[in-house]
């Protein structure tokens, strides 16, 4: 936790890619992309496959992660998709007849865990621009390694959450 709170700065950065690209998302659905995600196709998907989310969550952040090794070109981008996606959705969901309340009732025990996992992935992506520039001690990919492993435990229960608690709201 230690190494956590030494990142703040990443940590900012990452947040403020998320949740920019959140509201770009959510303002491209709105005045750009009307009627072209009018539904989001869900027959397709077996929604009480917890292994369902935690595959296609863990790969996301897996690699937003490795970005650190190639100057964090694809954290950022990953960052920046995956914002724009859930703004997307939540504007689908608002159109769809879905209120505020339902709509933060669904994301919100998942979201607690997931969004933090994928702001913590960004973080350790965005070491990139500095990952080549000096030696690090052995302790620093330790931390690193740390970190990696608490996103994934996160995005476990997260997906647990999601398959058992937020798809019955």
């Amino acid at each position: 936790m230690d190494f956590l709170l030494k990142e703040k700065k990443l940590m900012f950065y990452s947040c403020i890619i998320l949740f920019t690209s959140i509201a770009g998302g959510a303002f491209l659905q709105t005045f750009w992309l009307r009627g072209v995600f009018e539904t989001i196709q869900l027959d397709k998907v077996e929604l009480n496959n917890w292994w369902f989310y935690f595959s296609n969550n863990a790969l996301t952040c897996t690699l937003i992660i490795l970005g650190i090794f190639v100057y964090a070109t694809p954290t950022i981008f990953l960052l920046i998709f995956n914002g724009i996606m859930i703004g997307i959705a939540i504007v689908v969901a608002s159109d769809g007849g879905a209120t505020i309340w339902r709509i933060i009732g669904a994301l919100l025990p998942h979201g607690i865990l997931e969004i933090p996992a994928i702001i913590m992935a960004g973080m350790i992506g965005l070491h990139g621009f500095t990952f080549y520039r000096k030696e690090k001690g052995k302790g620093y990919y330790i931390k690193l390694i740390k970190s990696s492993g608490l996103v994934l435990l996160l995005l476990l229960f997260a997906s647990f959450v999601e398959t058992y608690i937020s798809l019955h709201i």
